[in-house]
């Protein structure tokens, strides 16, 4: 019985220990999703761009703060690709626009535990579920990539991750930083 027992309780323990490690790890914090001209010359995008103009909506997508966090990632980020923005009067190569989409999501999570003992087809079991939900916001960032000589979509790429409000500016900084730099990895695409 003694060492039943000390089996039962090191294979819980393993399994308890394997799954923190496989939840500790799993993937990114932030999930890309690209989609591109196949036909298209990505050398031709390299060199400068401009910002298109913002799709009128209701509401604004992100405050002003935000919007500028944006900008300044994206710009960074890709001046280290080689594409800086168009000087003043002249044309660029590329077209820039950029949207962002907040959904409501619930995470749902189920738990359960018992214990018991079985001898014999003799014994007894206790054990409980718990379901757990937590409303949450998921933020996702899209950048489309324009050709601007053949006014054609050519790139469009999406970053998304869930939102905390409770945030200071410089962790907000580096949260849209990230993002950015996980999904310009992406461009240009490899053929």
């Amino acid at each position: 019985m003694r060492s039943c027992l000390s089996t039962i309780i090191i294979c819980l323990s393993t399994f308890l220990i394997a799954i923190v490690l496989a939840l500790s790890g799993c993937g990114s914090r932030y999930a890309v999703e690209t989609d591109y001209d196949q036909e298209y010359d990505f050398a031709n995008a390299a060199g400068t761009f401009t910002w298109l103009p913002q799709r009128e909506t209701k509401e604004p997508m992100v405050d002003e703060l935000t919007a500028t966090r944006i900008v300044n990632a994206l710009e960074a980020g890709l001046a280290t690709k080689g594409i800086t923005p168009a000087p003043a009067g002249s044309e660029a190569h590329i077209g820039l626009r950029y949207y962002v989409v907040v959904v409501e999501r619930m995470d749902v999570q189920t738990f359960s535990s018992g214990v018991g003992y079985y001898d014999n087809w003799y014994g007894i079991n206790s054990g409980s579920t718990r379901t757990v939900t937590t409303p949450y916001q998921r933020g996702t960032l899209v950048l489309d990539i324009v050709d601007k000589d053949q006014d054609r979509l050519i790139w469009r790429g999406n970053v998304s991750t869930r939102l905390k409000e409770d945030r200071s500016p410089s962790e907000r900084d580096q949260i849209v930083a990230d993002a950015v730099a996980a999904l310009l990895a992406e461009f240009p695409p490899a053929k």
